[in-house]
């Protein structure tokens, strides 16, 4: 509900952006000085760059074993492997027609199908709520592989082998990837695997909290990411690298963006005042 004075201008006691505002409680992750999992600090998990490791620490709870480590990947390939046919059909008739799409179009509008496909009505039990997720670990990054190969003038190629890091990251350039490449790449998927209640996952939640499914409440979340205020603010950050174009540009472009009153795209954020924990360990790779 909106709140709103007689003359139909905004009461002064609003939330501006929710801020200050607690809008629940989670144990599955905390910015509170650095950024946890479950508990568990980020650098190691960052450092040792097993996204499967973490995604399943984020579902489950726990670190898994060797043994479940090891069937909780056979489980994501699997996913990656059978994305149904109706929904790669429909991608590539989309990108024909419209092959300047956004990926996060693509990407949104293929979860979407995935829901219908799986008749994905209401929200079944725990168990299956966290198979569909497990399943969607795995379909996600295929989805996105298989529209950059339509996109490309190619034949969507199969699900490679290895861990989602190495497949996801040699299916998207075309090449083989070295194992630097695949460390940072895995670092990556880690640090952006979780980051409490940002605007997709608050958008996720909202959408759960209907009783809705889990696919549309995903798809929510993708709208949202794809923001230029959120997601897509790493996009405009390689826009502006772009428009520099050199290092002895830098500190002329950005006096032309301060005296224009423009907004310098990659700096500041609203939690963490001393510095992005994700941009430190980045930045060391």
């Amino acid at each position: 509900m909106t709140a709103a004075q007689p003359t139909g201008k905004p009461a002064a006691d609003f939330a501006k952006g929710l801020a200050g505002v607690i809008a629940g409680q989670t144990s599955i992750c905390s910015l509170d000085g650095t950024l946890r999992y479950r508990g568990y600090d980020i650098e190691p998990l960052a450092t040792a760059g097993d996204f499967e490791e973490v995604a399943f620490l984020l579902l489950h709870g726990e670190l898994p074993s060797h043994t479940e480590l090891a069937a909780f990947r056979d489980r994501i390939a699997a996913a990656a492997r059978s994305v149904d046919a109706a929904v790669l059909d429909a991608l590539a008739r989309l990108a024909a027609t419209s092959p300047q799409a956004s990926v996060m179009d693509a990407l949104r509008t293929g979860i979407s199908m995935l829901g219908l496909v799986e008749r994905d009505d209401t929200p079944g039990p725990r168990p299956a709520l966290i198979a569909q997720a497990e399943r969607l670990l795995g379909q996600t990054p295929a989805i996105l592989a298989a529209w950059i190969d339509l996109t490309s003038g190619r034949t969507p190629r199969p699900w490679p082998d290895g861990p989602v890091a190495k497949a996801l990251l040699e299916r998207i350039t075309g090449r083989e990837a070295s194992s630097r490449q695949v460390a940072i790449f895995g670092a990556t998927l880690v640090l952006y695997a979780e980051h409490e209640f940002n605007a997709s996952t608050f958008a996720a939640r909202t959408v759960a909290s209907t009783g809705s499914d889990l696919h549309s409440a995903v798809t929510a979340a993708i709208g949202a990411l794809k923001g230029p205020l959120h997601g897509g603010a790493n996009e405009k950050v390689l826009e502006v690298l772009g428009e520099i174009g050199s290092a002895d540009r830098a500190d002329a472009w950005v006096h032309e963006q301060f005296a224009a009153k423009r907004v310098v795209m990659g700096f500041g954020h609203r939690v963490y005042k001393d510095g992005d924990v994700l941009a430190k360990l980045l930045g060391s790779m």
